[in-house]
């Protein structure tokens, strides 16, 4: 079942990403960490508990006494153990810049928290457990957040490998097809025009390419509106591999009933193509025609040069037909809707009086 998902196949191509060197705002975040546990260390007056200070010094400092490299969970680790160990001058400081970051990110909790006047009241051991409360707001928020960009990221991957895949199959079987049929026409077919290709299956496989299309650009739409307020569950039931293969499934499907529902005339229309009822028509096939007049006699032109003076171009009723399946994928409640309308109509024909079931 892996080799349905896209991302098997990349990953074997896929260089190993260089290791990034840490960005301004984490080293900035480190090194003033590291500056407050020094002067909390050259404090001799009160020294703080020998654990959490060997444990601080660990975070900050190789076998050798360098500083380590920073890392967001080494920040997190040490801002949370010096909030036991700093002093009530530091406390009073460090709340304050808590707070003035709190109101930035609008944290929704901030009002429950006491105001720099009130928290200077209090004694020491509450200044400790609010603050690390405080922090631990904002530090959470700020993993959610990076959480949250990496699955964003994630996502976006996902649908542009997809994206890659269905635009490739989308383009290029149908019109490769087209292309060597064309290659293939001998000089008579040229000279006379007309379908190029009338065969059930090109018209089924145009059409469930056009429903795939539609159903992948659906969800590529719904993620660029939604990718601001995207969450996990969101990113699971969406756009996961399984999710997203089931979605083009359901769009491939939808565009081949609508097919089937056009050729049943069912509907009807300027909107909609003038199929027959049988399975194919020429009106629905590529055609082709000279560009211009053959200036040789019939018998020395060559299929090449026909060729180079014939344009393809698609029907009205093709056209059409390609546009409908493509809402058909798109659309998740185009064939739903029309399934129940049909049901629905079904149902009042068999209640009618003289209905035979």
């Amino acid at each position: 079942m892996r080799l349905l998902d896209p991302s098997t196949w990349f990953a074997a191509a896929k260089p190993v990403p260089p290791v990034q060197p840490p960005t301004e705002v984490r080293v900035h975040e480190w090194k003033q960490a590291e500056i407050l546990w020094r002067i909390r260390k050259a404090d001799t007056a009160s020294p703080a508990d020998p654990i959490i200070a060997a444990e601080l010094d660990r975070i900050f400092y190789d076998s050798s006494g360098n500083l380590n490299e920073a890392d967001w969970s080494r920040i997190n680790e040490a801002e949370s153990l010096l909030g036991a160990v700093l002093t009530d001058v530091q406390l009073r400081s460090q709340y304050s810049i808590l707070l003035t970051l709190a109101a930035a990110r609008a944290l929704p909790s901030l009002s429950t928290y006491p105001n720099r006047s009130a928290f200077g009241l209090l004694g020491l051991d509450d200044k400790r457990d609010i603050y690390g409360a405080l922090l631990y707001e904002l530090q959470s928020g700020f993993i959610g957040g990076r959480f949250i960009r990496r699955l964003r990221a994630e996502a976006a991957s996902t649908l542009l490998r997809y994206g890659i895949i269905i635009a490739a199959i989308t383009i290029l079987v149908p019109f490769l097809w087209l292309f060597f049929t064309w290659l293939s026409l001998p000089k008579k077919a040229l000279l006379e025009g007309g379908a190029v290709i009338n065969e059930t299956i090109f018209v089924l496989l145009a059409v469930a390419c056009a429903g795939a299309l539609g159903a992948f650009f659906s969800r590529a739409m719904k993620f660029q509106t939604d990718s601001a307020a995207l969450t996990f569950d969101t990113v699971i039931q969406t756009y996961v591999s399984r999710m997203l293969c089931l979605r083009l499934l359901c769009g491939m499907t939808g565009a081949i009933f609508f097919y089937f529902f056009i050729c049943g005339k069912f509907v009807g229309g300027n909107l909609f193509p003038a199929l027959s009822s049988g399975m194919v028509t020429e009106q629905t096939i590529w055609t082709l025609h000279l560009a211009g007049p053959v200036t040789r006699g019939l018998a020395k032109v060559k299929p090449q040069d026909l060729r180079a003076a014939s344009e393809l171009s698609p029907t009205v009723e093709f056209a059409k037909l390609l546009v409908w399946s493509f809402l058909a994928g798109f659309s998740e409640r185009l064939v739903p809707d029309t399934l129940a309308s049909l049901e629905k109509k079904s149902a009042d024909a068999l209640q009618a009086p003289g209905a035979k079931p």
